[in-house]
């Protein structure tokens, strides 16, 4: 069970001035979305159209560098 600071056991357990409870409350981090994990995510939207293009342009792009690779491997002296 939590017991909340306005309780007489709670303020018995200070050191007996009301500044302690005042000083607690003062710690505590401002209310932010950012310190409450709220802030806005990225969220794209994966159309089949987007996705499709993506890997097309990915693969033009990495194709010829493998085949330049696979060539250049061939010239190697073990």
């Amino acid at each position: 069970m939590m017991m909340n600071n306005s309780t007489p056991i709670a303020a018995g357990l200070s050191s007996g001035s009301g500044d302690a409870t005042a000083q607690r409350k003062n710690k505590r981090p401002k209310y932010s979305k950012f310190t409450q994990q709220e802030l806005p995510a990225c969220k794209p939207i994966l159309t089949p159209q987007w996705v499709i293009s993506m890997f097309a342009i990915i693969g033009t792009i990495f194709i010829p560098i493998g085949i330049a690779s696979l060539f250049a491997s061939h010239n190697v002296f073990s």
